[in-house]
């Protein structure tokens, strides 16, 4: 049976050519679990014409900053004036454990990059985990 974690509860981030990512103290250790479904909400976003901003997911094998690296493609939500950015429970996004690449990892934390002009957006983040056998 799945589990469902809250990866962030609301927050409101704003930037300027920047990339703010989640404190270590709320990344989350997916020990026990192979898959990922993203349930990420937006209630808010500030954007202006041109630029986007990006959130993206990060796994390690190890609580270490320099071990982070991004998931495959799909599983970044990306925010601009066109089309206008939706509101609301995005697109739900799911990682699946492939044995070749170890896709997930153990540690799973949030990024997000701001664009060359000031943006906010506010946002919170669940996940169903689905565990491993």
């Amino acid at each position: 049976m799945g589990q469902a974690r809250c990866l962030q509860p609301w927050i409101h981030l704003g930037g300027l050519s920047n990339t703010i990512v989640q404190p270590q103290a709320g990344w989350q250790d997916l020990r026990g679990f192979q898959d990922v479904a993203f349930y990420l909400e937006v209630s808010d976003c500030t954007l202006s014409a041109g630029i986007t901003t990006t959130i993206t997911f990060q796994s390690s094998p190890s609580p270490d900053e320099s071990l982070m690296v991004a998931g495959p493609t799909g599983i970044a939500y990306s925010f601009s004036t066109s089309p206008a950015p939706t509101f609301g429970v995005q697109k739900v996004r799911i990682l699946r454990f492939n044995a070749g690449t170890g896709i997930v990892a153990r540690y799973l934390r949030w990024s997000v990059q701001f664009g060359a002009v000031s943006s906010q957006i506010s946002f919170r983040v669940w996940l169903n985990l689905n565990p491993a056998w």
